[in-house]
Order: structure tokens, then sequence, then C-alpha cells
């Protein structure tokens, strides 16, 4: 079956049957993000809206979510290697809530699963799936740094 998918210009094949964790190390693998690029287009609109056109708002809002996902994601890390699974989902939750106001359903779902994860003490689906929220959360905030308003001149 492998051979075949080969032979028929895929690059990779799963064989049934297939869990989380190791469609999880594939699609890490491949690049991917728990964000569309219809969400992604919507940010910017978004935040203008949040922020009532107030630049000085956006640009705190998005420092804002740059900030707490990446220490959310550290706390998940640590979390991870040091077993503290409420931590771990604690932190997931949190970034969560960023995915919301963004209105990014994969993430939101993402960060879901995650949480699950973490309920249950699973390792290595924690471990598959922590890499595609590190790059999801790569991915925001290059987003979020090209729609960040300049600071003001003194």
């Amino acid at each position: 079956m492998v051979d075949a998918a080969h032979g028929a210009g895929f690059d990779a094949a799963l064989t049934a049957p297939v869990d989380v964790g190791t469609l999880a190390h594939v699609l890490a693998g491949h690049g991917f993000v728990a964000v569309s690029p219809d969400e992604c287009a919507a940010i910017g609109p978004l935040l203008d809206t949040l922020a009532g056109g107030d630049v000085d708002v956006v640009r705190e809002l998005v420092d804002c979510l740059v900030d707490t996902n990446r220490i959310d994601l550290e706390t998940m890390r640590a979390a991870l290697t040091d077993g503290t699974w409420q931590r771990f989902g604690s932190g997931a939750h949190r970034i969560k809530g960023s995915a919301r106001i963004l209105e990014c359903a994969a993430l939101v779902r993402l960060c879901g699963l995650l949480e699950s994860v973490a309920q249950f003490g699973d390792l290595a689906t924690a471990q598959a799936l922590l890499p595609i929220l590190a790059a999801t959360l790569a991915h925001l905030d290059a987003l979020l740094a090209a729609l960040r308003p300049p600071s003001r001149a003194a």
C-alpha cells in the first residue's frame, strides 16, 4: 500500500489504525498550522473593530496577545517536562482564550484537545501536538507583528 501511494505521487502514507499522535507528527513535519488563511485575513479588521479604531489599543492588544501566548507556551513546555498536567492544561486554556478573541476556530479546537490530553495525562499525544501549537503561535506572532501599528514618536 505504501509503495502504491508513493507511486501515485504521495510523499507519505499512513496505515490503519492511525492515532492522533501519529497524525500530529506527520502534520507537524509538513509545517501544518492550526489557523486558516481566511482566519488570518480577518485578524486585522477584527483587531481594528475590537480596538474601536484606536491604533494605540491595537498595539497594546497585539503586544498582550503575543506576550501571553509566548509565556503560556513556555509554561506548557515546562509543565510537560515536569509532568504537571494542571499547568499544561491551564496554559492550553489561556491560549484558547486568545484564539477565541482572534476567532481562530481550528486553534480553539487544538487547545481544547490539549486540555483533554492534560486531563488524561497523555504524554505521547501532548508531545505530538505541542509542535503544531508552537508552529501555529509562531505563525500568528508573525502575522500580529506585521499588523502591529508603529509606536508614536515622543
